[in-house]
């Protein structure tokens, strides 16, 4: 399939599937405030469940498109010097109540120096919500994230906590995985891993 195909397919596919998922949130949020009735414990919980994992594929799906439209030269990303700290503190801050909801548990190892890149803030932000958002539920182990610096080129190193017994789980997700690699391509990065609850990306440091 051509690059313009594919575009034009996800184009589609986007709009074809906005539709119900907002329909799905926008009910889910009436039940809960109990507009069609009271709900007793279980069905908040589950209500809260099914809102939870629909916004997730609705900002999914818009990331997704978001990024094919990088790829295919219609988005052009905006470059400026960017600690990957200040990033990643906004990311968890924004997604500290679904973190809370999942019960993932994070443990953070970071650099004792700045981590300077060029990069598109809009963009890396996107990138590290949606692995923020793709990591395990618990109970698990902690996801351990370790960020540093090696021959010029910032890292940024994940061990996903995963049960002993879904240790097999291949994480990220492979859509995940492909707006990582394209985010990061981008940027002149790369990724590796993926396969084995561990996953790397290197982009290049940068001065401020």
């Amino acid at each position: 399939m051509r690059e313009q195909d594919f575009r034009e397919l996800a184009g589609i596919v986007y709009y074809e599937l906005r539709s119900p998922l907002t329909s799905i949130v926008g009910y889910a949020e009436l039940m809960l405030g109990e507009t069609a009735g009271p709900i007793n414990d279980n069905q908040r919980d589950m209500i809260q469940t099914m809102s939870r994992n629909s916004r997730h594929c609705l900002n999914v799906l818009h990331y997704l498109y978001e990024v094919i439209l990088l790829r295919a030269g219609e988005k052009k990303p905006v470059f400026e010097a960017i600690d990957i700290n200040v990033i990643l503190d906004a990311v968890l801050e924004r997604y500290a109540d679904y973190l809370n909801g999942t019960g993932a548990i994070l443990r953070i190892n970071r650099a004792d120096t700045d981590l300077v890149v060029r990069a598109d803030r809009y963009y890396l932000e996107l990138l590290l919500g949606q692995l923020v958002q793709d990591m395990p539920n618990g109970p698990s182990k902690p996801t351990e994230i370790r960020l540093y610096i090696q021959e010029g080129s910032v890292f940024i190193d994940i061990q996903a906590g995963f049960r002993q017994e879904t240790s097999k789980t291949m994480w990220p997700q492979p859509l995940v995985a492909f707006m990582a690699r394209s985010i990061l391509e981008v940027h002149g990065g790369a990724m590796a891993g993926g396969y084995d609850r561990h996953f790397q990306m290197r982009m290049p440091e940068s001065s401020k």
